[in-house]
């Protein structure tokens, strides 16, 4: 008797779940933004000022994080010409926050609809058809399930854009703000 090597609808389920753990833990972290740091370089219309407060505020702080130093040590890793030599890895910054962005879109894609709408602090009740379902599996039910999914993808990708940039360029206008301070500061006295 041949042995079935399909997985159970159980193991199916479980698999989507890890997968889909992950994904949250992707879209609600460092990488995130690290991804975002690749979208606004990308073209969306926040030019220097914004791309560059996204730089110093939210790309640099995601790689000072435990998971962003974590996730650029595997890029080193993964990058090195020869195995017994650990000095060979080579990764640059736009490395870096592409390979953010694909592991956001793949993340995306691993996560159930109402998962997106809560990330963007939506409390909507989502429609019966699209309720406790996977985007992969949305996408894969025709075209219009395709263009569902493409809609909200590119929907939260400009949330998640739009959030960062903002929070990004506060921090910029507080740190503007501190700089012009130390022009009129009175120098702090030394007791004596």
């Amino acid at each position: 008797m041949a042995e079935n090597n399909e997985p159970t609808p159980e193991q199916i389920v479980e698999k989507k779940e890890k997968a889909r753990t992950v994904a949250l833990a992707n879209l609600k972290g460092s990488i995130s933004d690290l991804a975002t740091a690749y979208l606004v370089k990308k073209g969306l219309p926040y030019g220097k000022e914004g791309n560059r407060a996204v730089y110093d505020f939210i790309y640099k702080s995601a790689k000072a994080t435990e998971e962003g130093q974590e996730f650029i040590n595997n890029l080193f890793e993964a990058s090195r010409e020869d195995e017994d030599d650990p000095y060979s890895g080579n990764i640059s910054d736009n490395r870096v926050i592409k390979t953010a962005a694909a592991i956001l879109q793949s993340s995306i894609k691993s996560v159930k609809v109402e998962d997106l709408y809560e990330l963007m602090g939506s409390e909507i009740e989502v429609k019966e058809e699209y309720k406790g379902k996977y985007l992969e599996d949305v996408a894969k039910s025709g075209d219009e399930g395709k263009k569902f999914v493409g809609t909200l993808t590119a929907g939260f990708q400009t949330y998640l854009v739009q959030s960062r940039v903002e929070k990004a360029v506060g921090e910029s206008k507080k740190a503007t703000v501190k700089n012009l301070e130390e022009l009129v500061k009175e120098p702090e006295k030394k007791s004596e």
